[in-house]
């Protein structure tokens, strides 16, 4: 089990990374993705919200089936579990605005 806790703190670091330091474009290498174009890259979105239903924040799910990650816009952090071992990495700052782009989809909703 101590294996795989460190293998999910490996996965959760490396989409902290993607957030923090920016992916790149496929169809511009000189530039990083815009959060619109990571979140086409998630599985699912679950939306967090008040009992007014005014938008407070989303959750990611960018893995699922072998760790399961989640992005937490609402706490800025990334979630992890995996093998009954659940890991919850830094806070980062949202240089991407996933939040923004989250909120911005729910508006739409």
């Amino acid at each position: 089990m101590k294996n795989s806790n460190n293998d999910l703190e490996k996965r959760v670091d490396l989409i902290l990374n993607d957030i923090v330091l920016g992916l790149l474009d496929e169809d511009d290498p000189e530039s990083t993705m815009t959060a619109k174009d990571y979140i086409k890259t998630s599985i699912s979105i679950e939306y967090i919200v008040d009992d007014k239903k005014d938008y407070l924040g989303a959750r990611i799910l960018m893995e699922y089936g072998g760790p399961t990650i989640w992005i937490n816009t609402r706490s800025m952090t990334v979630e992890g579990s995996w093998l009954g071992n659940s890991f919850t990495g830094h806070y980062y700052h949202d240089e991407m605005d996933l939040c923004g782009a989250c909120r911005k989809m729910f508006n739409r909703i």
